[in-house]
């Protein structure tokens, strides 16, 4: 049974790396929504198309403030000193971008291949943080889907299990263990991680995995109730009238 547990849980958690390995940018809203609305700023998109670039080095003169507001500063050439001021904020120097958000700062050197004087400067932030953060993106992203993963198959097979088990006194099954309780819950739980994925390699949203996993796992188990009913005596007699 925690064979079956575990390699269920691994396949899953194999759709996040084979997902981020054809993706080239990510939606940083994800990750720092404040810094994620700042970006998108059309000041900013100005004053980043009007500054000569070349070989990764913008030109900035001097210091200027773009934004300041409830939702942080976007600035140019700004002092680091000041820079310990502000909770959020883009701070844009000649070779590098500093991002922060809620006091956590990541920086983003200019990629000669990636020019963000060209086009839309928020997809080409997002695709430069991404590549340089897709190791850390990829298992944070393997950490969240696995807890919820791992949460919902074992409340699915435990609860299942307990009240399946909870029919040993009745005449209709034949359930005498927790563990022969366990036992179907597992079998069931097999088959829908590998269907779902399937799914997550070719469309990877968590919220669709889940909806998967719940819809096979609850038809795979009809399935065993129509064609045992959790009885043996019922197998035995199907099997009686088949031969």
């Amino acid at each position: 049974m925690i064979l079956t547990l575990v390699f269920s849980f691994a396949l899953i958690l194999l759709t996040v790396p084979v997902y981020y390995a054809r993706q080239s940018s990510v939606n940083l809203g994800m990750f720092m929504p404040k810094v994620n609305r700042m970006l998108k700023n059309q000041d900013l998109q100005k004053t980043i198309h009007q500054t000569p670039y070349h070989d990764g080095t913008f030109d900035f003169k001097g210091e200027k403030v773009i934004e300041n507001s409830s939702n942080g500063i976007i600035g140019v050439n700004i002092p680091s000193s000041l820079e310990k001021n502000y909770r959020n904020g883009i701070f844009l120097s000649d070779q590098e971008v500093v991002l922060k958000e809620n006091g956590t700062t990541s920086t983003i050197r200019f990629m000669k291949d990636i020019n963000p004087s060209k086009g839309n400067f928020y997809s080409k932030i997002s695709q430069t943080w991404f590549r340089i953060n897709r190791m850390g993106v990829t298992f944070s992203t393997m950490y969240m889907l696995g807890a919820i993963v791992l949460f919902t198959n074992l409340i699915f097979l435990f609860i299942g299990a307990f009240f399946l088990w909870l029919t040993r006194k009745s005449s209709f099954t034949t359930i005498a263990t927790f563990k022969e309780a366990c036992a179907i819950f597992d079998y069931v739980i097999g088959p829908s991680c590998f269907i779902t994925a399937i799914v997550g390699f070719f469309k990877f949203d968590i919220s669709i995995i889940m909806m998967v996993e719940t819809l096979v796992a609850v038809v795979y188990l009809l399935m065993i109730y129509g064609k045992t009913h959790f009885n043996d005596e019922y197998v035995a007699n199907q099997f009686m009238i088949q031969e």
